[in-house]
């Protein structure tokens, strides 16, 4: 598979969250690179085709990019009910600057 993106997910591994976020990633076209939270400040993301990263922690669901000066923060709306492999795919709809078809306050 010919990758455009690359994209890196920081995730606070105690999430109850984190291992559905893992199973949950199906975006065609883009490669993803799973790290820890703490780890988020330590990567030189220079080289990437499309540096991205989304951190996920509690309730909030941030997507940054290095590059595109692009950064916006995600607060989940239902927070009880709320399904992180739906996410997943969303996170590829917003590199690709298509509508999010989940339910999130931003």
């Amino acid at each position: 598979m010919g990758n455009k993106y690359l994209l890196k997910i920081f995730i606070d591994y105690e999430s109850e969250f984190s291992f559905e976020f893992l199973s949950g990633i199906e975006e065609e076209g883009i490669r993803y690179e799973i790290k820890n939270l703490e780890s988020f400040y330590l990567y030189e993301l220079s080289n990437l085709p499309f540096q991205l990263g989304v951190v996920i922690k509690n309730n909030k669901v941030l997507v940054k990019s290095f590059d595109k000066n692009i950064e916006k923060l995600f607060y989940i709306r239902n927070y009880e009910n709320f399904r992180l492999s739906k996410f997943s795919r969303d996170i590829g709809r917003f590199i690709k600057k298509l509508p999010l078809k989940g339910e999130w306050n931003d």
